[in-house]
């Protein structure tokens, strides 16, 4: 039963008018983003009712009213949103997204909660050095990434698109202090990290990365151990998704 039924949000629900593919999903502490349920976000809110509930949740404690956050692999804006409404118009939040069918999805979704004045959209990739980048589209553009494609298949299309390490956009940013960063970019967390230890270094953000395949995770945490970081994943998390702290 479901692979049918992912046969038939695959092949059915993109030939629905789009009025009929999406729909209003609540967040977790409020505010609302508009999604489409024949996407990965969309349809695990259909199964759940909710998405990364716990991962926000810990999110939100990592920030205060007027704090910063960073978004890397933004999509259309559950952590972006979330981060927004909870550092309020003093706070700040740099929202990274490749795919540039996302970027106007994400920007709606920040004027539909009126947040915008807080958030700078980076239409970027994010990885370990300056310049550009290859990104593969996947069927469902959730699992597109400038890595080969594991999660998902490809839709047979590759795109150019800026790549920029997190290390330029904060300092673009005048260096601001850093309280919770959240990487997933489809396997290219480890580059997102390469080129950030700067930030890292100096604000000691709490971070939310996903972690797949499993290389990812070992990657990831190694890199990160070398930086003082702990894994602190409460067992409510998503299985694919690990939270860090540099502890004492």
């Amino acid at each position: 039963m479901a692979r049918g039924k992912g046969v038939v949000v695959r092949r059915l629900a993109p030939l629905l008018p789009l009025r009929y593919r999406e729909f209003d999903a609540r967040l977790t502490g409020g505010g609302v983003v508009v999604v489409r349920f024949d996407e990965w976000v969309g349809r695990h809110y259909l199964q759940h009712g909710s998405f990364d509930p716990a991962e926000l949740e810990f999110m939100t404690d990592a920030l205060e009213p007027g704090a910063t956050a960073i978004d890397v692999g933004a999509n259309v804006g559950v952590y972006t949103v979330t981060a927004a409404r909870r550092v309020g118009p003093a706070g700040r939040v740099l929202a990274v997204e490749a795919d540039a069918e996302y970027v106007p999805r994400l920007c709606a979704n920040l004027a539909l909660n009126d947040v915008e004045g807080s958030v700078q959209v980076i239409a970027a990739a994010a990885g370990d050095s300056d310049g550009t980048a290859a990104f593969e589209v996947a069927a469902d553009r959730a699992f597109s990434s400038i890595k080969p494609l594991v999660a998902y298949r490809g839709a047979g299309i590759s795109r150019e698109v800026p790549l920029r390490r997190l290390d330029t956009i904060w300092a673009e940013a005048g260096e601001p202090q850093v309280d919770f960063v959240k990487v997933d970019v489809e396997g290219a967390e480890v580059e997102v990290i390469a080129g950030a230890e700067r930030l890292l270094e100096r604000c000691r953000p709490a971070l939310v990365v996903e972690v797949t395949p499993e290389r990812t995770e070992t990657e990831v945490r190694s890199r990160l151990g070398a930086l003082g970081y702990e894994d602190v994943t409460p067992p409510t998390f998503s299985t694919a998704n690990r939270a860090y702290r540099i502890v004492g």
